[in-house]
């Protein structure tokens, strides 16, 4: 032993050690063993000091004259074996004494009657080759090196039953405290570690404990990080004070959790894993005593094992602010499923408030709840009185994959949210409308299942939704079914319904306010039914709404061989109504004039709804004019080609609009996904400046079944015209089917549809041959069938879409009898009755800029 420096009288091994300081005396005591086996004794300090008083036991960097580390991460030399503790016998002294020590064994008594405990007011450094069998209190007023008052404890063995590490009072900060070693499968911990706050506690092996209180927890400041490898006890900030500076930020567990994780709030600025439960939860993670309104979860939880009697309750769950050090949002992951989010559980009268993901004047930042392999559910447990919400905001996503949502119960759901079953149900969905009305987004709600159950109630955009049985009411915005729909769908109005399988249920819509687009994305199936339950018609049933042009039902979405399937007799169905019109479509003759998949009615008799099968065919009767392949419809080519007419009211405009099935679009922005082709062999294309063709492109909003066709000011040829799809071209060009459930591109079905166009070529409205037949003297010279008036001294006489030196060639080699390459109206280009040398000086003159012959 050495006090200031100096050599003191040795002790036997265990005997306790008394030290007297005084205010100009001692500051500085070491202990240290002759040998390895040695056993320090009790420390008791006595008297008093107004300076700092320091005690090493052990060695410092083996150094013999160090009488104490200048670091809190310096390495110590053990002092001997085992250590029985050390005190002070006033207050005042124990706060101004801070210990550094290494021993191998325990620190434990080691004289009967003795504690054993370390009562100090810092530990700079503490080594423990074996176990604490005694307290180690930290506990100070006044500022030490480093701040914390337990700044590093390392406990090789274990925390023994009962034993408490603590710092507390004032300046009560654990920096560091490690117990057990890498790989430890034992109970490190049976004992409590408290501190007013714990930066840093790592326990390598299992933590029991059975004592009244938490087995980890700060009095009123925060919990950054705790590691344990297994748990049964409480982690807790907040036992005293309970204050908005009060959280846990981290916590992880390699294996099972049994016990409550609790704090007021959950948030750090520097650790962003969160909650990480590795094994499975069976307890509780909650943030309790809801004083502050920005209280709650703000980072991440992940269970990795099936937890049925898990819970999380809290009243907030919160995304983080973009600029906050862990990022954007926040994710709860829960492997094989969790027994439920509880959210505003609070008994707190009118200001009940829950929120997850949503608070008042705050950004909408993401929340995510997801379950994989398991179920979950999220619901507000109290729900009495006026004042009572629980807000499920814009950009939450509760999601379970491989299980069940089974269920979510808010008052109020936020446009925006996202409820998914990817492989399973959703139980119910309800919400409940306050008597005043939040902020709403303008985002529909998504619920989305593999098969849905029931769903209750969903206030989205103020509107409602309710299923299963009943009049249906209100407005489901959106529903999405990622395989089979089986269950019944039953609702008021509904903005959209996509089942991205087969549709083998009962879809009633049968409010006539909303258009109803369905889209199914195989086949229209009637499946075997329920073991004990009668078998029904799967069908699609809808009242088409004033917006019927947006109506549509679409079979095969998904382009994977789609059909009406028939079960034991039975036929599915799909009925849209609108007014006094109807289309019934089933797969066997019924009273009804349609059959599946092609009703002959067009979509105008029916108020613009429409029913389609991938890949969508053109609906003959719905074109305008009707495709008709014996008679094909005619046009002047002036007024298909949109030429001035000579005079106003010669003639109307024409078009051609061929209606589909369903909606069709290209991906083009310029481009023709159809062709024209004139039925004349070796005749070529129009140009395809020659005419325009109309339909929805790109990104254009909203869906048309339409395709409008006509020329662009200039007159095409007479003759015969056909108008066929691209279905081989580059992929932009295609004319594709719409508004499908697959990415991939499904041109529509092959079609052609033929028209005549007769020559008009003084855009009066009469048809040239009837003129002449009436006046022949307007076709004087040259006779040759054409009115005199429309003569006109085109010189593309290759028809390259130019008048150049080439055509001047062309004309060479026409005078000389080769008309391979002549695509002109004749040869005699000058009119005098002869083809000659003149004829090539008078397109040379036209070609050079000089006026017609």
């Amino acid at each position: 032993m050495t006090v200031n420096g100096v050599a003191q009288t040795p002790v036997a091994s265990g005997d306790p050690i008394h030290v007297t300081v005084s205010t100009t005396g001692i500051t500085s005591v070491r202990l240290l063993g002759s040998t390895a086996e040695t056993d320090i004794g009790r420390l008791l300090l006595h008297g008093s000091t107004d300076g700092r008083v320091d005690v090493l036991i052990g060695t410092v960097n083996e150094n013999p004259t160090s009488p104490f580390p200048t670091n809190v991460d310096d390495l110590l030399l053990s002092a001997g074996r085992h250590w029985g503790g050390m005190e002070c016998d006033d207050f005042n002294l124990r706060w101004r004494t801070r210990v550094a020590f290494a021993i191998s064994g325990d620190v434990k008594p080691l004289h009967t009657g003795e504690a054993g405990s370390v009562l100090v007011g810092q530990v700079y450094r503490g080594q423990v080759g074996g176990s604490a069998r005694a307290d180690i209190r930290a506990a100070s007023h006044y500022a030490m090196p480093d701040g914390e008052v337990m700044a590093r404890l390392f406990i090789n063995g274990a925390v023994e039953s009962g034993v408490t590490l603590c710092a507390e009072a004032g300046k009560g900060k654990i920096d560091t405290v490690v117990v057990g070693l890498p790989g430890s499968t034992g109970v490190a911990m049976r004992g409590t570690i408290f501190g007013d706050a714990i930066y840093d506690l790592v326990v390598h092996g299992r933590v029991e404990h059975a004592g009244p209180d938490p087995a980890i927890y700060s009095s009123d400041g925060e919990i950054r990080s705790i590691e344990v490898d297994s748990m049964a006890g409480d982690i807790v900030a907040g036992v005293e004070h309970r204050t908005a500076v009060t959280t846990i930020g981290r916590v992880v567990c390699r294996g099972d959790f049994t016990g409550t994780i609790r704090a007021p709030r959950f948030e750090s600025d520097t650790m962003c894993e969160g909650i990480r439960i590795e094994g499975a939860l069976t307890g509780l993670i909650e943030d309790y005593d809801g004083a502050y309104m920005d209280e709650g979860i703000f980072v991440p939880v992940f269970v990795g094992a099936a937890s049925p009697s898990g819970y999380i309750r809290a009243k907030i769950i919160f995304g983080r602010d973009p600029a906050h050090p862990c990022g954007e949002g926040l994710t709860m992951t829960f492997v094989g499923g969790i027994g439920g989010i509880e959210i505003g559980h609070y008994d707190l009268g009118a200001e009940d408030f829950g929120y997850l993901g949503y608070l008042p004047d705050y950004p909408h930042l993401p929340v995510t709840i997801r379950s994989i392999g398991g179920n979950v559910a999220v619901r507000a447990t109290r729900r009495w009185g006026d004042g009572d919400v629980m807000i499920i905001g814009p950009r939450v996503v509760i999601e379970a994959i491989d299980g069940d949502v089974s269920a979510v119960e808010c008052t109020q759901l936020c446009g925006g949210a996202a409820i998914r079953a990817l492989s399973g149900a959703i139980g119910h969905v309800s919400s409940w409308v306050p008597p005043y009305t939040f902020v709403q987004a303008t985002e529909p709600v998504e619920i989305r299942a593999s098969s849905v159950g029931r769903i209750e109630a969903v206030w989205a955009n103020l509107d409602c939704v309710v299923g299963d049985t009943g009049t249906p009411v209100g407005h489901l915005e959106q529903l999405r079914v990622v395989s089979t729909l089986h269950d019944v769908v039953n609702a008021g109005t509904v903005g959209s319904i996509d089942v991205y399988g087969d549709c083998a249920a009962q879809v009633t819509v049968r409010s006539p306010q909303v258009a109803a687009p369905v889209r199914i994305g195989r086949s229209l199936a009637v499946s075997a039914p329920v073991a004990g339950e009668p078998m029904q018609a799967s069908g699609i049933e809808l009242a088409a709404g004033d917006e019927a042009a947006e109506t549509y039902v679409i079979i095969n979405a998904m382009n994977e061989l789609g059909q009406w399937v028939t079960h034991n007799g039975l036929s599915p169905y799909v009925s849209i109504r609108r007014a006094q019109s109807e289309i019934v479509l089933a797969p066997l003759p019924t009273s009804q004039p349609d059959r599946a998949p092609y009703y002959d009615r067009t979509p105008t008799e029916l108020g613009g709804v429409s029913a389609g099968l991938v890949p969508f065919h053109l609906h003959a009767a719905a074109c305008e004019p009707p495709r008709n392949q014996f008679n094909p419809p005619e046009f002047l080519n002036s007024a298909f080609g949109h030429v001035p007419p000579a005079f106003p009211g010669a003639y109307e405009p024409a078009e051609i609009v061929l209606t589909f099935y369903g909606p069709v679009r290209t991906a083009s922005l310029t481009d023709h996904p159809v062709t024209i082709t004139r039925d004349v062999p070796g005749s070529p294309e129009p140009p395809i400046e020659g005419y325009t063709v109309t339909l929805k492109r790109g990104d254009e909003p909203g869906w048309s079944r339409a395709v409008t066709i006509h020329g662009q000011g200039t007159r095409l040829l007479p003759g015969t015209y056909t108008i066929r799809p691209k279905r081989d071209a580059p992929a932009p060009e295609v004319l594709r089917c719409d508004g499908l459930l697959t990415s991939a591109i499904v041109p529509v079905a092959d079609f052609a549809y033929t028209f005549v166009l007769r020559a008009d070529c003084n855009a009066n409205g009469m048809e040239d041959e009837g003129e002449l037949l009436a006046e022949p003297g307007k076709d004087q010279w040259p006779l040759n069938g054409v009115i005199d008036a429309c003569e006109d001294c085109e010189a593309d006489l290759n028809c390259d879409g130019a008048e150049n030196p080439g055509d001047v060639e062309i004309m060479v080699r026409a005078v000389e009898g080769d008309f391979a390459d002549f695509c002109g109206f004749d040869a005699d280009f000058n009119h005098d009755g002869v083809v000659n040398g003149f004829d090539i000086a008078t397109v040379e003159d036209v070609v050079g800029g000089g006026p017609c012959p």
